[in-house]
């Protein structure tokens, strides 16, 4: 039997004495997407950030089909929610993406046609691979931002609150993208979000974290659904009653 594609162990963090994440450990199968929610301070996006090797962990450890990463392989590609922010606003966007090549086992692929293909499935327009940075609006800058983190050719991405502040036309076409990010690149993807809703529509499987801990883990239906640990149903409950998550904070 073939051993998922991702596999985290007990994974500790802690900052200045502080716990910040405790004996983290699951798994994740290719093509599969986790979602993973926690209220504001539960350790959702320092978790993202050991993953794609920002952070280092006081303990624990990730395994990829079984083996550790090599040193100088990137498998893990994190996108965050601020990512456009991250665009040379004085480069043209064509250069800008084919600089990520370089780190990339895609080096030797026709880099135009590539990036007109996902230019495509991101639904952007060709016209703006001679524009610059700063001539990008925000929803350009994150979808090359997203088209950038795939010139690496990553075995797993993570989409960091990806439908934060959006509305509910635009979180609807974030819906439809990472459907085809799974089903047309064969990508596996994790998404960090707090909104319970947005996972439901996109995740196969869903980790609650509270308080730097996995509290509940399982098929997203099942977990939202008929969730086990009175912290999920008080943030199922939380969003019926459309509480931001300052608000929520505020309640815990």
């Amino acid at each position: 039997m073939n051993p998922p594609l991702l596999e985290v162990n007990k994974i500790c963090y802690s900052v200045r004495g502080k716990q910040i994440l405790t004996d983290i450990s699951f798994s994740l199968n290719e093509n599969e997407i986790l979602g993973i929610a926690g209220d504001s301070g539960s350790g959702k996006s320092t978790l993202a950030k050991i993953l794609a090797g920002i952070l280092k962990p006081d303990s624990g450890k990730f395994l990829l089909k079984g083996k550790l990463p090599a040193n100088n392989e990137y498998p893990i590609q994190i996108l965050f929610q601020n990512n456009g922010d991250l665009l040379n606003p004085f480069r043209t966007v064509d250069s800008m993406l084919k600089d990520g090549f370089r780190f990339s086992t895609l080096n030797k692929v026709d880099k135009d046609r590539w990036i007109k293909e996902k230019f495509d499935l991101l639904d952007l327009k060709h016209e703006l691979l001679s524009r610059k940075g700063y001539q990008l609006s925000g929803g350009e800058c994150q979808r090359i931002a997203l088209c950038r983190a795939l010139t690496v050719n990553p075995k797993v991405l993570i989409l960091d609150e990806p439908s934060s502040a959006q509305d509910i036309e635009a979180s609807a076409k974030i819906v439809e993208l990472i459907k085809n990010l799974k089903n047309k690149l064969n990508l596996t993807l994790i998404i960090i979000s707090h909104e319970l809703s947005f996972l439901r529509k996109t995740s196969d499987k869903i980790i609650i974290l509270s308080v730097g801990e996995i509290i509940e883990a399982g098929t997203t239906s099942d977990v939202l659904t008929n969730p086990n640990h009175e912290h999920t149903q008080f943030l199922l409950k939380a969003e019926s009653y459309n509480l931001t998550e300052d608000e929520l904070k505020s309640n815990l």
